[in-house]
């Protein structure tokens, strides 16, 4: 599958509701179903940032 690029006006007066649902499969992939996370896994957004997320954790030694 290759990159969604979006804009709001892909989706109409709808752009909203994807948006809306995008935040939640953000927050929570497993609370959408999976046709809307296989459209989200490269789903690409042309608005705000996305939110930060937790920074990965590194295993390893610790720095000197």
């Amino acid at each position: 599958m290759t990159a969604t690029p979006s804009t709001g006006s892909d989706f109409g007066t709808n752009s909203w509701l994807v948006e809306e649902m995008y935040e939640q499969y953000r927050d929570d992939p497993g609370s959408v179903t999976d046709a809307w996370r296989e459209f989200f896994t490269d789903y690409r957004v042309n608005g705000p940032a996305p939110r930060a997320t937790e920074p990965a954790v590194v295993r390893g030694e610790p720095p000197a």
